[in-house]
């Protein structure tokens, strides 16, 4: 699990700045955690967990590809590119239903939190660099392709900027989970990785950022509520008085950065109201023509179409799997649906018991279940496993209220979640 969290924030680096290795990242972490799937659900013990759904949910998805290739509908390169993408987030989920234990919560956590001060200066060295340089290289290309009125929306290490969506709101939740903690010199520590988290914010010009980290906020605001009348309890002026020091300090370090981005996302406002851009990539599959089987996973995605797919690309995930999986996608859009409702109540839910840390992450992982991307880019795929795979542990675990700490573990089994 280890290799699969290095990999999710350091593939893009790697196949961005060394040569000839893109194409061997692109599937390694996924075959390493198919062999690790396969032999423990297979051979695990009676103490380990199950994931009973991934077979099924697999097998149907394969299923469907051989179909299509059978009848002409896809080529079998396509299909293979287009089922990975399916079946990648479901890999590491499954792995972590099977072999994850209380420490890889603390596992992915350390490791996103050594990853923030990186992206931090790499975003601030790719955004004030021309988009030609070195530091701006995309997979594929010399030079970066998202720029807008001349500055570069960095993507960190990661192979694009949409890579930033998910890891920064799980950064946000998990530096601000250290920051509640208030145990002396860790205070410090988590205070300046919160600040340099906002930091990132500003300098990611991306809406969905802005939405994930805010829906962070609003749910540690909620948390603090709920929590009044308790003997400890969340510090939430803090947070606020941190939150205007950063804004105060990008404002000044990054004034030209926020200026154009602030001119991007005025004109994209214009341009199309900002809810119903949401709502359409949440439910605007219900619209979208439905045939019974597609025309094949991964025809409609940009890998598949420089395989060969003769398909347009389609960007919003639940069209592209109604268009790609006919009826088996427009199913799993449903079901996505309903996954985010049920995911909103038990996050209420848990605010209520004081289960924070569950809380803070389904709160990073709210915008992108509802109208994000799950399966287009290898890092949206690793982001969005990881992140149910930590909600995962959280529910199997429950981690304690919290008692002068945020985590203060009450039993031997949970001392992994105190950190």
């Amino acid at each position: 699990m280890s290799i699969y969290i290095f990999l999710w924030l350091l593939e893009g680096a790697l196949r961005k700045w060394v040569p000839e290795t893109a194409s061997v990242l692109y599937v390694a972490r996924d075959l390493i955690f198919a062999a690790s799937v396969l032999i423990l659900m297979l051979g695990r013990s009676s103490r380990s967990g199950t994931a009973r759904w991934f077979w099924p949910a697999s097998l149907s998805i394969l299923a469907l590809a051989v179909v299509q290739i059978f009848l002409g509908i896809v080529s079998p390169t396509v299909a293979a590119l287009g089922a990975r993408s399916y079946l990648a987030p479901a890999l590491f989920v499954a792995a972590v239903a099977v072999w994850g234990r209380p420490s890889t919560l603390r596992v992915v956590q350390r490791a996103v939190l050594i990853a923030v001060p990186f992206e931090l200066a790499l975003s601030m060295l790719q955004a004030f660099s021309p988009a030609r340089s070195w530091v701006n290289a995309q997979v594929g290309s010399d030079e970066a392709s998202f720029v807008n009125f001349g500055v570069v929306r960095p993507s960190g290490t990661f192979s694009a900027p949409a890579g930033l969506l998910t890891f920064v709101p799980l950064a946000l939740a998990f530096t601000l989970e250290k920051f509640s903690a208030r145990t002396g010199k860790s205070t410090v520590l988590a205070t300046v990785l919160t600040a340099a988290t906002f930091l990132i914010v500003a300098l990611s010009g991306a809406r969905g950022v802005v939405l994930g980290v805010a829906v962070v906020v609003a749910a540690y605001a909620a948390c603090a509520v709920a929590g009044w009348g308790r003997p400890k309890r969340l510090p939430l002026a803090p947070l606020l008085t941190l939150i205007l020091v950063s804004g105060v300090a990008a404002s000044v370090l990054f004034s030209s950065i926020l200026s154009s981005f602030a001119q991007r996302f005025n004109d994209a406002s214009r341009s199309e109201n900002p809810l119903a851009r949401l709502l359409n990539q949440a439910v605007g599959f219900v619209d979208s023509p439905l045939t019974l089987l597609g025309t094949g996973p991964g025809s409609r995605s940009q890998v598949g179409i420089a395989a060969g797919s003769a398909f347009g690309w389609l960007e919003i995930d639940n069209d592209r799997w109604v268009a790609e999986l006919g009826l088996l996608g427009f199913v799993l859009a449903l079901v996505r649906v309903v996954a985010f409702v049920w995911l909103v109540v038990l996050t209420v839910r848990r605010i209520g018991d004081g289960q924070w840390l569950f809380a803070l992450i389904s709160a990073s992982f709210l915008p992108t279940l509802f109208s994000g991307s799950l399966t287009q880019t290898p890092s949206a795929q690793a982001g969005a496993a990881v992140t149910i795979g930590l909600l995962l542990l959280c529910e199997r675990y429950r981690a304690p209220r919290v008692r002068g700490s945020v985590l203060r573990p009450q039993s031997a089994q949970q001392h992994a979640f105190s950190g």
